[in-house]
């Protein structure tokens, strides 16, 4: 055999062999990567001691983060306690009932009332006055369905719909609503309705009365 590479692998390596910048070139590069690896797994391995140690954590950055983490809280509470808008402007015709909340309740006109009613109507605690601020008379009375005329579940109801311009506030299962009401009348056939607008309130502004505590209408 003569003394020529007889493989491709031998012909590589003759070829780097006989070319010397080249050699040095990718001996180079091979010294440069395992010089970076090295450094880079230093680098994981000081920055693991340091989270664990706490040694690269400033009492500044950490005090700085307590207050943020503080101001995030407050911040969330302050937001469950700001006024929501549930309803707006809801047109309700006369005796018409419109479901609220967890539909166990329900609202609207009752002839010149206003009406709550439901199955959880026992739960409600209630207080009622005008835009001028006067008292408006609240009671307990069966509703009268207007079509078949037979008398049906109790209601509470807020008395001068029409003629005042009704603010209401209710406290139910632990969360206080307020409620707005304003009465219209259709143009063609004379009937009654009324928009209502209702929002969750932090707090009522009035005393509450139970439901129990109602005078009731024979």
């Amino acid at each position: 055999m003569s003394g020529k590479p007889n493989t491709r692998v031998d012909r590589y390596k003759q070829i780097i062999l006989d070319n010397k910048f080249l050699s040095i070139i990718i001996i180079g590069g091979i010294f440069i990567i395992t010089l970076g690896a090295f450094f880079d797994g230093l680098t994981k391995v000081v920055n693991f001691w340091q989270f664990f140690s706490g040694s690269g954590i400033s009492k500044e950055s950490q005090s700085v983060t307590r207050i943020s983490h503080s101001d995030a809280i407050s911040k969330l509470k302050d937001e469950q306690l700001d006024i929501k808008s549930l309803y707006i402007d809801q047109r309700v015709d006369n005796c018409q009932k419109y479901v609220i909340l967890d539909k166990n309740l329900y609202v609207g006109l009752y002839y010149t009332s206003f009406m709550i009613g439901g199955v959880n109507k026992e739960d409600i605690k209630i207080a009622a006055r005008s835009e001028n601020a006067e008292p408006l008379s609240i009671s307990v009375e069966c509703f009268l369905n207007p079509t078949l005329l037979i008398y049906e579940d109790d209601i509470i109801v807020v008395e001068d719909v029409l003629l005042k311009t009704p603010y209401i506030e209710l406290e139910y299962k632990g969360h206080f609503y307020s409620i707005s009401v304003d009465a219209g009348m259709y143009r063609v056939s004379d009937a009654m309705y009324i928009l209502f607008s209702m929002d969750e309130i932090e707090l009522p502004t009035m005393i509450l009365s139970e439901y129990g505590e109602l005078p009731v209408k024979k």
